[in-house]
């Protein structure tokens, strides 16, 4: 007996366009079936990505925004407070948001159910992050299905996964009858006509202009041929290229003489009008061009209505092709193509053995045999579930998470860049632009993307990206001031300015889409030559950092190695030179700014190794917490006065660009050295926004999405201009990623790794 009482899948959800929503409302319904016998239940949790989200049916009964982590937490209190037994998650790295889909990862951390993963991807090999995220989604799932045999051997020789927690349960396919595919042609009004059929969202891995290739060769021996394409094109490469695909694909039938022989259906069926296809079709071909594709549902659908099928041999295929079940033909070949249809065509009795041996081959393929098999799966992970951890709320920080809005920035943003300041929440257009801001911004905006995949922070890239290229200097130097009526203030900017610059360029290059990518990296290779001309901590230190990103996207390059390396010396003298017992720092005061230089440090350390780079950062940053924390909180030195060496640490104005700078060293110091201690003074600082600091009053502006630009004495500043709200931003992105992603255990416990973005 079945003991699963109520059961969750999560994933993606019909009336989504994709394989995935497809499968996963199919194999809800089947198991939903079985369950019903035994007046049991099932729901669905979709996944939406777009912010209107999809018309659900009523087995969808929650919806998650996958660009939100809030939505996660939201996610599994919903299901730890419903009659919930056990979690299906149909797992795809693409669909859960986050690097690497790991915002997934927030939910399966505070579930306390067991969790059976269906993989829909599966690499022998993974970027370092990406491992990071599998590694811990199969950690805390009880078992693993994979739906075939070469699956199975990826995960336990190149990933470590245990034999005993992968199972491989088919593809799900429709029960049809084996049937005369002439019953329905008339039903597509096809009655004469030779059928080849690829059906499925439309895109360029496909290899669908190899079988139109072939088609010329076709038609001259069976005019009657035709080959028809079913299938809207997938909304992702709607967004970025429209329809210039299928287009091209159009364009080449004409071009070859079967225009009128290829037929597109641009729509995605439901599974009654993919029925009728599938069953009048002679042919099914699936010219698909990754060899490594584990899955492919629309193999199986054909396959289980007892279609001849003709495939190139990607991993999927050759496995469910093998023993005379279809033809496999090489990739990108027209030629094999046309001789493999012909063949077909040419002889019934080879076309009819092959559909009899792939419809008896797929009888316990049929999603009730599937749905039973999942069930059975779902009662042995009951029994065995593993012990559920406690939400680690303080760890994760999800209680102070905020969903971090770009309103303000926005807002702030006119069509030639960021203005500086605001009057309360009015952009002040007399003080004009400056590439300080824009430089933090291009760090926000490309951050604000990778996490939450908004198209309006692709804007802002652009817009800062472009007018970074204005400022830009002959000899590689930037400008800084910019007045509104569009006229630069100075020739050059100051140092500061500079290296902030190398920074956001340097975060564009390493995560922002390609084609940003290309333009900063041009930008930062004419600045090389004005390296040699920093003098200053602070310029040195953000230079550093965007040295580090540029060597993320171009770990060669010898030059920017060279450069980490001249930089950290200079850093380190300057600590040498001042430092003594009760002074531990690389200047004679403490000013602004400050964690930006035992940041760099530490960026520098990960890359060279050099032992006394780590100490001095350590000793240094010891030296400004200890500075800094009063009560229970951070004090941060105020710009009236600052804190000099021998003097009194000015109380006001504090400034939200100090508590940004300690959140981003005490991040990479985490990352960098494993030690909680900076995860606490992580928070410590990001409540500085939030409340926890001398006034008690927050700086954050929950209305605007802006922040306050200071915390005077006894008053906040009411102004929230570009330098203030960027901080918080980036501070709450921070904040976010080290909820999201990844962890591992060390000899204290689960602990995050947040090797991505930090």
């Amino acid at each position: 007996m079945v003991r699963t009482n109520y059961l969750c899948f999560i994933g993606n959800a019909l009336p989504r366009k994709c394989g995935i929503a497809t499968f996963t409302s199919d194999l809800h319904h089947a198991v939903r079936d079985e369950l019903r016998q035994h007046e049991r239940e099932s729901i669905i949790v979709a996944m939406n990505d777009i912010p209107e989200g999809y018309a659900y049916a009523d087995e969808v009964k929650f919806a998650v925004d996958a660009s939100n982590p809030q939505d996660f937490h939201r996610l599994a209190d919903f299901i730890n407070y419903s009659n919930v037994d056990i979690v299906s998650v149909q797992h795809e790295f693409g669909i859960y948001g986050g690097p690497f889909g790991g915002n997934i990862l927030i939910a399966l951390r505070n579930l306390k159910v067991p969790v059976v993963t269906t993989l829909h991807t599966v690499l022998e090999e993974f970027e370092p992050a990406q491992k990071q995220v599998f590694d811990e989604l199969a950690a805390r799932s009880q078992f693993l299905v994979v739906m075939s045999e070469k699956a199975v051997g990826i995960l336990r020789d190149c990933h470590h996964v245990p034999a005993e927690k992968i199972r491989v349960i088919p593809h799900g396919m429709h029960d049809m009858p084996f049937a005369d595919p002439d019953i329905f042609k008339e039903q597509i009004n096809a009655e004469d006509k030779r059928i080849i059929l690829t059906f499925g969202l439309l895109s360029p891995g496909k290899g669908i202009e190899y079988v139109i290739q072939a088609m010329p060769e076709v038609v001259a021996e069976f005019p009657d041929a035709v080959y028809i394409v079913v299938g809207a094109t997938h909304p992702h490469i709607i967004r970025d290229s429209g329809e210039q695909y299928r287009n091209s694909l159009q364009r080449m039938a004409y071009d070859l003489g079967v225009g009128k022989n290829v037929i597109f259906q641009n729509r995605f069926l439901d599974n009654d009008e993919l029925d009728i296809f599938l069953g009048a079709c002679d042919i099914y071909i699936t010219p698909y061009l990754n060899e490594r594709q584990i899955t492919s549902g629309t193999l199986a659908y054909a396959m289980g209505v007892g279609k001849a099928v003709i495939s190139t041999p990607y991993w999927h295929a050759a496995e469910l092709l093998a023993d005379n079940r279809g033809i496999l033909v090489p990739f990108r070949s027209p030629k094999d193509n046309a001789a493999a249809i012909l063949g077909l065509f040419r002889d019934d009795a080879l076309r009819n053995g092959m559909r009899k041996r792939a419809y008896t081959y797929c009888r316990g393929m049929v999603w009730k045999e599937v749905a039973r098999q999942y069930l059975a799966l779902f009662d042995e992970a009951s029994k065995k579930a593993l012990p559920t951890e406690a939400p680690d709320l303080e760890n994760t920080y999800s209680k102070n998470l905020l969903d971090v809005r770009l309103d303000h920035i926005l807002a702030m943003t006119d069509s030639v860049g960021l203005f500086q300041h605001a009057t309360y929440t009015v952009p002040n257009l007399h003080d004009g632009y400056c590439l300080d801001d824009i430089s933090r911004g291009m760090v926000v905006a490309t951050k604000h993307h990778c996490i939450y995949g908004k198209l309006e922070a692709l804007g802002l890239i652009q817009k800062y990206l472009a007018f970074t290229v204005y400022a830009q200097n002959p000899d590689g130097s930037f400008r800084n001031f910019m007045s509104y009526q569009k006229e630069w203030l100075e020739e050059r900017g100051s140092e500061d300015c500079q290296g902030r610059a190398y920074w956001g360029l340097g975060y564009v290059i390493a995560f922002a889409p390609e084609h940003y990518q290309a333009v900063a990296k041009g930008i930062f290779d004419r600045a090389f030559p004005m390296f040699d001309t920093l003098t200053s901590p602070r310029a040195v230190a953000y230079a550093v950092l965007g040295l580090h990103y540029y060597l993320h996207r171009y770990g060669g390059a010898s030059d920017a190695k060279r450069y980490i390396e001249k930089f950290a010396g200079m850093l380190l003298g300057w600590y040498r030179g001042v430092r003594e017992d009760s002074w531990r720092w690389f200047e004679e005061s403490i000013t602004y700014d400050n964690g930006v230089i035992p940041h760099a440090l530490l960026l520098a350390y990960d890359k060279l190794k050099n032992d006394a780079l780590r100490d001095c950062a350590v000793e240094a940053m010891d030296f400004l917490h200890t500075a800094l924390f009063e009560a229970g909180h951070y004090s941060l030195v105020g710009c009236n006065g600052w804190y000099p060496r021998s003097g009194v640490k000015a109380r006001y104005d504090q400034q939200s660009i100090d508590a940004a700078s300690l959140v981003e060293m005490n991040k990479t110091a985490y990352r960098v050295l494993k030690d909680e201690k900076y995860l606490n003074r992580m928070k410590l600082a990001f409540d500085w926004y939030l409340g926890r600091n001398d006034n008690g009053e927050a700086v954050y502006d929950f209305t605007t999405g802006g922040c306050h630009d200071a915390l005077g004495a006894g008053e906040i500043n009411p102004n929230e201009g570009a330098e203030s709200t960027l901080s918080f931003l980036l501070s709450s992105l921070s904040m976010v990623e080290i909820a999201t992603q990844p962890r591992e255990k060390n000899a204290r416990g689960i602990i995050c790794t947040m090797q991505y973005l930090s």
